[in-house]
Formats: structure tokens, sequence, C-alpha cells
């Protein structure tokens, strides 16, 4: 296979961004549907395969960057063979002008991803040299798969020098482990070249083993470490300190934006700091005291009681999962700024001027079942017109839905956001983040006339999220906060629900969650937001600090 056309595989499914160029090519909006399915099959290739690829341009330091576009004309011929034998005969004409091609940034985005990826969770590397993907601790039980392209040395290499400058230096010491085990293969390197391995092999050992006999603290505030101290082989040493082996180590002492991403990677594959296990998960039929819904209840899976966090199972019909799909498919953007909504997401992770992006490696799309004629954001302004239009009927019963079963208003004028579909490739995460701004606790909103609305609409004060499809491996949804961390489980069909905000307003801060990286496949979401205001009849407002939402009464 061409190495150009693996370039551009690397560029189309492996990215993970920096900046907010979340990828290098848009969904065209006039595509016919095989042609869509093409795009699927063909541009979401497995990551290590890409990773391979993208490694044979680095060797040459990719100078054959510089002459992609001498070669036109070969790489439509591969892009014509592969649309004819791998999907289907007579494909419509994609001109070649609309693509673009990688650079180095797309190949160190790779390497990032897939550094992420292990430190999620924590691939066997002697199986990953042997091109099997092998988690021994994945919280649903061990997994095992193929991805066909074996690692060697200078992928090790590679991906150690990255972890290294990730500052994740118990990663960089696993992965030159495997670079010292396949260093005496390695007839071709220079004196100096070995010299520079042997010299990052003394930084990592002194780094780990300073830091955890002078701190005995893994996760800091810039950096992470081994929970033991390492030889010069930097294999762990047989003779360990006290504070060591009677596991006297701090996991946690600050929960800045390097520790908090760090943790959460613990989380998703399900290393927690909780003093009690969560509670078995209980499942129930829920009615609210409802003569209606006592005939045909919802089913109601308490995934959480502390914090609060239930899941309605079979609560999406086959033919909404449908229409959310086929609809989204054709008008997913990876825009991110011109929704009063997702601004809000962004707001409420600013570090200063310094704007901390929430989705990674996804594309999404909103939908709005309903329409009301006019929104004033004068708050002295009176509101006379509520007349709506209803755009999508069978949203509409859904938003109703949602309604009898969080016992919540979601139909009238500012009580919800509209529904916002997002699909995550390979490697795709969303960061963790509170889905409230926090304005009535004082975060100022800002300055964008569309966030004046939160005055009027009230904080984002519970989320609904559902699964449109299964996920092979990943994918879980992770509540973070130290000591009360939650694990979710996509599921076709279910929706989760649970309160970002007190009755009083201010924001729940066991409710920081994130949606951890897809290992295999991919993944789709649906989301609705509940605003605060139109619920004061629903949950009450309450000035006892401690004052949360209760689980809900009237179940089977």
């Amino acid at each position: 296979m061409s190495k150009v056309y693996f370039i551009l595989m690397s560029v189309l499914s492996v990215t993970y961004c920096e900046n907010e160029s979340f990828h290098k090519l848009e969904q065209p909006s006039k595509k016919t549907k095989k042609l869509e399915v093409y795009n699927e099959n063909v541009f979401t290739f497995n990551l290590f395969e890409n990773f391979e690829s993208a490694r044979e341009v680095y060797r040459s330091d990719l100078k054959l960057i510089d002459h992609l576009f001498s070669v036109r004309s070969s790489l439509q011929d591969k892009y014509d063979h592969l649309s004819s034998n791998r999907v289907w005969t007579g494909s419509p004409e994609v001109p070649l002008s609309n693509l673009t091609f990688g650079d180095d940034e797309d190949f160190h985005g790779a390497v990032k991803g897939l550094v992420f990826l292990h430190d999620t969770y924590s691939f066997d590397l002697n199986q990953l040299a042997k091109g099997v993907i092998l988690v021994k601790s994945y919280p649903k039980g061990r997994l095992k798969f193929s991805n066909g392209h074996p690692l060697g040395f200078e992928d090790f290499l590679i991906l150690g020098k990255q972890a290294f400058a990730l500052r994740l230096y118990d990663r960089a010491i696993e992965f030159m482990r495997m670079v010292l085990k396949l260093l005496p293969d390695q007839s071709g390197l220079s004196k100096a070249e070995v010299e520079a391995i042997h010299k990052m092999r003394r930084d990592l050992m002194t780094l780990n083993n300073q830091n955890l006999y002078k701190s005995g603290q893994i996760i800091h505030a810039n950096f992470k470490i081994l929970p033991y101290i390492v030889n010069d082989k930097l294999k762990r040493k047989k003779i360990q300190p006290d504070f060591v082996q009677e596991e006297h180590l701090i996991h946690l002492n600050g929960f800045g934006r390097f520790e908090r991403d760090a943790h959460f990677r613990r989380v998703c594959n399900g290393q927690m700091l909780r003093k009690t296990p969560v509670e078995p998960q209980k499942c129930h039929f829920l009615h609210h005291h409802n003569p209606y819904l006592k005939l045909g209840p919802f089913k109601m899976e308490v995934a959480s009681k502390d914090p609060l966090i239930m899941v309605f199972h079979d609560f999406l019909a086959k033919s909404e999962l449908e229409f959310l799909i086929e609809y989204s498919r054709p008008r997913l953007s990876r825009g991110r700024f011109y929704n009063p909504y997702n601004e809000a997401l962004q707001a409420g992770l600013n570090e200063g001027k310094k704007v901390t992006r929430i989705v990674q490696k996804s594309v999404q799309c909103w939908i709005g079942d309903l329409e009301y004629q006019a929104y004033h954001d004068n708050l002295h302004e009176f509101e006379r017109d509520f007349n709506y239009t209803i755009h999508f009927p069978n949203l509409f019963r859904l938003t109703q839905r949602m309604e009898l079963a969080t016992g919540l208003n979601t139909t009238a004028k500012y009580a919800t956001t509209e529904y916002q579909t997002t699909n995550y490739g390979l490697g795709g995460l969303c960061e963790t983040h509170y889905d409230p701004h926090g304005y009535i606790e004082g975060v100022e909103l800002p300055p964008h006339p569309k966030f004046k609305r939160y005055l009027k609409w009230g904080d984002m004060m519970a989320t609904v999220m559902g699964w449109l499809e299964d996920v092979e491996a990943g994918g879980a949804t992770g509540f973070a906060d130290p000591g009360n961390e939650v694990l979710i489980w996509p599921r076709k069909g279910s929706v989760a629900f649970w309160f970002g905000l007190d009755r009083k307003g201010h924001r729940d801060k066991r409710l920081l969650h994130g949606g951890c990286p897809i290992l295999k496949g991919s993944k789709w979401i649906l989301n609705k937001w509940i605003h605060y205001y139109d619920q004061f009849d629903k949950v009450p407002c309450s000035l006892d600090p401690n004052d949360v939402v209760l689980p809900f009464e009237g179940i089977y």
C-alpha cells in the first residue's frame, strides 16, 4: 500500500488535536449515502495501522510531504481502486483538491493520541510489539484484540520521547523498557544515538526515584511517576522503601489541570480513590405516582446514589436512534463557537485567558425539536409571545417523554437546549468538565451577547445523555471527583440523567465528568441540557448549602 495513501489515513483517522483545528477534512454536505459508508469504513482505519504508516514517513523526516502534489494522479488511482474494491462500484467523483495532507504536527498528534490511550488503558507492551492489544485490567474484564501491526524499536522510542515530553514519566519508563529490550538488535545505530538512549534512561530513573523519595506522591501538579523505585534498567527494584511496601503513597494532592486529566484517565480504567466501593446498582420501575406511568413505568437504574446518577433503559426507540444518526451524519461539524450552550461548556473550563478545549476527535450536530417565535434578551421586557413551531414531531415526543421521566419541565420556552448529537472516532474523548457554567455562584459570564440568555433561562441544572449505538471498547462516561468516582458504560437506547446543580443553583462539584477515550470502534451520543429557572415549581429553591436533589420517589 502506498505510503502516500497512509499519510492521508493518518490525518483523517488519528489526529489528537492540540488546537481548534479538530479535523483536516470536513464532512461534505452533499454526499450520497454510499459515500458516507465509504468514509466510515475507509477513513476510520485502525490507530496503530496509521501510526505505523506515519512512522515510516517520520523516518525520512517527512520529506515526502514536499512531493505529495506531484503524485496526485497516483493517489487518485489508489483512491478509485479502493473505493471500487472495498465498498461499491461506480463511486461518485471525489475531487482530490478537497483533500488536505498531513504534516509533522499531524504525526505528533497521532503519537500523542497513542500515548494517552496507553496512559488510560495500560496496554501490555510486549503484546503490543506483536500487534496485539491486551488490557489486563480493563474494568469490564480482560480485553484482547489484534490490530495487525506490530510495533518495533523505533516506534517505542518515539512513544517514549513523546511521553517524556508530556511529563508522563511512568509511561515513558514503560516505553523505554521496550526500547532497551530491542536495542541489542539495532546494529545500524550510531554511537551518539545509543548514548542519547542511555541518557534518557538515566534521566528517567533519576526523575522517578528522586521525586518518589521526596514526596511519596504519584500524580504531581505537572508530572506523573511510577509508584515504586526503578533500577538502572528501568525495572522495579527488588528492595523498595518502607513507604512503598506499606503502600503509604499519595496518589493525588492537588487538582489542577494536569492532575485532573491524569486522574480522569485512571478513572476510565477503573482506578478510583473511593473509600467505599460504589454500591451495586439497583433497578426500579419509576412512575412518580403518576397513574399513567403506573401502567407503563420507566426502567430506571440507580448507577450511583452519591452523587445521584440514573440511567433509563430502553428509553430511545429504534426509529429515533436511526433518525438521529441519519439526520446528523451529513450535518456533523467540528465548529465549536457559535452555539451558546457549547460556549458555556467551553467557558466553564477557562483558565485565565487560555481556553481549555472540551471535545477532542469528535464531530457534532445541533437539532431543534421545536422553535418559539421570539426570544428577548432584555431582562425587563415582558414576554408575550409563546407560540412555537414543531420541526420534528418525533423529537418533540421524545422531549415530552423526558419530561415524564425526569419530572422536570422540558417543553417550556426557556426550559432546555436543543438536542446535540456527537460522534466520537477512534481515540476520541471529552475532557473533564462541569455542565453548568456556575454564574449563580459568581462565575463571570463571557461577554458574548448570547450569554445574556442565561440571566433569563438559568444555568444548566440537569443533563440528559443518551447512547445511539453500542461501543466496542472504551467510551465510558467517567465521573472524576476524587473519592466520588463513578463509571457509566454506553448502552444503545439507554439514557443517563443527573443534576449538575444543587437546589440553590450552585454547581455540584461531585459531577465533574468526561468521556473516556474510544479504544475500538466509535461512539454516538445524544445530549440535552435542562435549565434552572423553569424548574421553580419542580425543584423549589433551597437556601440550605447542603441541600441536594434527592432520589426520585414513586418506584416499584
